[in-house]
């Protein structure tokens, strides 16, 4: 546990009714109103996915076109080089260029990562809108007092593997997802982990890094005890195409990791305590934010009840008591609340419930 000056026992933690709100990506093969039951038949019938009460499809996904409002998922939407959400997606760990068709190996100048570029606000209004295109999770999955486990079993993977935290943000963000709207044999779960940390890395990692299905194979074993993560080939492939069709091969689901970095960098750009330091007394309040940071990104990843909360809100909070542990002057300034739309009183309920979190460890 890592110890803040702060005292949290007056803080409250509520833990509010999610909108009833069903998936937009689900695909529903009935009339409305009439409640089935629709068995995928996979190689072993393992997964069964459950039809909710009185959902109707929406019209664009009925006529093939986008799956959300935001556009993300239509197979028209292209990102083209003036497009500011060009570099969302890409890998953050090597392509870091913002130029349109820049390699990884230049010899030429690096460009600051997004979150440091002057596209930075255009960026982060792109994810906040994809991020509200997306549903809330439901907590309807049977599964869901397992998710700590499997959450430390992607994580050990992801580690072994060398794997960014995007991608391992991710994979986890799309593994909720997916439990929220099916019935997922106990034992097939770390199946289901191990396909979105796949889908994940296709998504957020150069080529080079992408884990072949060998190399997950391997990691599984190593961080299974039970030795019950003996996946075949066709197992991963048969899965990894359901998982691409339940989300219409839409991947871009906004996680934490996706906001950390711009409300970080916003947190010691504008910080008023910075000019008052020396150079080697920024130096250590930089790495102790960035230390704090990290550390609660871990203890939220864990954390079902968080899943209330989108995740732009949770990395903001993630910052707001990072700032509380390190002693800073103001919790949340006004450069913060203007480049994540968030005021402090809208962080006080999921900071108190990191900071009771911290506590618990």
């Amino acid at each position: 546990m890592m110890t803040c000056a702060v005292d949290s026992s007056s803080g409250s933690y509520p833990h509010p009714q999610p909108t009833y709100h069903i998936p937009y990506y689900y695909q529903a093969h009935h009339h409305p109103g009439q409640h089935q039951e629709e068995v995928v038949l996979l190689e072993d019938n393992w997964l069964q996915t459950e039809v909710y009460h009185d959902f109707v499809l929406p019209a664009a996904a009925v006529a093939g076109g986008s799956c959300c409002s935001s556009g993300c998922c239509s197979s028209t939407t292209s990102l083209t080089p003036t497009d500011p959400t060009a570099l969302l997606y890409r890998p953050q760990n090597k392509l870091s260029s913002l130029g349109a068709g820049t390699k990884a190996n230049s010899t030429g100048p690096k460009a600051p990562p997004w979150w440091e570029s002057e596209l930075s606000q255009p960026i982060h209004e792109t994810l906040k809108k994809r991020e509200a295109a997306i549903s809330s999770i439901q907590f309807k999955s049977p599964q869901l007092h397992l998710r700590r486990e499997l959450v430390e079993f992607i994580t050990a993977v992801s580690k072994d593997l060398g794997l960014s935290d995007g991608t391992r943000f991710l994979a986890i963000r799309l593994a909720d997802q997916f439990m929220d709207g099916h019935n997922v044999m106990e034992y097939r779960l770390r199946l289901m982990g191990l396909t979105c940390l796949l889908l994940a890395a296709k998504s957020e990692e150069i080529d080079d890094n992408v884990p072949s299905i060998e190399m997950l194979q391997h990691a599984a074993r190593m961080n299974d005890s039970s030795n019950t993560s003996a996946y075949s080939r066709q197992e991963f492939h048969t899965l990894e195409l359901y998982i691409l069709k339940y989300f219409k091969w839409c991947l871009s689901h906004p996680s934490v990791a996706h906001f950390i970095d711009y409300y970080l960098h916003t947190s010691l750009k504008g910080d008023e305590n910075l000019p008052g330091l020396s150079k080697w007394e920024a130096i250590m309040l930089e790495n102790q934010m960035k230390e704090f940071t990290a550390y609660f990104m871990e203890v939220t990843l864990r954390e079902s009840k968080l899943l209330y909360y989108k995740p732009s809100r949770i990395a903001a909070a993630i910052v707001c008591v990072a700032r509380i542990c390190t002693g800073m002057s103001t919790v949340w300034n006004e450069s913060l609340e203007k480049a994540s739309k968030y005021s402090l009183d809208d962080l006080q309920p999921v900071a108190s419930l990191i900071l009771s979190l911290n506590e618990q460890n």
